[in-house]
């Protein structure tokens, strides 16, 4: 599955609280206790994961954001990685629909106990932009209602 703004795990059709194990480059980070799980890339940060309590990264930033959706403890929060690493997710709950989603718009179902392996793709894109173009700080202070 290919994302280009973020990965979503979550309970799929039933919202129920589940327990997500997550390893950083094969080393443990955090159980999660939590609705779902976003991964976001610096350009997926003002989507979903804004909207879950993630941080706002710069285009420019080389970075992936592990944020939780309606965590069961104040302590997990969103935490930002190098976009080099490897995010290693397992789900030790023993519910049936589990749902990955790419962008909200390619989804599969996994199974209890599956480690999803996330990494970068050597897959890159091109953006174009017009010398008229308003700045990336002109359009997310226009888009948030920031004022000068």
């Amino acid at each position: 599955m290919l994302a280009l703004n973020e990965i979503f795990i979550n309970q799929g059709e039933i919202s129920r609280l589940l327990t997500l194990d997550v390893k950083i480059n094969e080393k443990y980070l955090n159980t999660y206790r939590c609705d779902g799980l976003i991964i976001s890339t610096p350009l997926g940060s003002t989507a979903y994961s804004l909207s879950a309590g993630g941080p706002i990264v710069s285009y420019d930033v080389d970075c992936n954001t592990i944020t939780p959706v309606s965590p069961h403890t104040l302590s997990s929060r969103p935490i930002i990685i190098n976009s080099n690493d490897r995010i290693y997710i397992k789900c030790p709950d023993t519910f049936s629909n589990i749902m990955l989603y790419g962008d909200g718009q390619d989804s599969r179902m996994i199974k209890s106990n599956t480690e999803v392996a996330i990494k970068k793709s050597n897959i890159k894109e091109k953006f174009l932009k017009f010398d008229d173009e308003q700045t990336y700080f002109d359009k997310l202070r226009s888009n948030l209602g920031w004022h000068k």
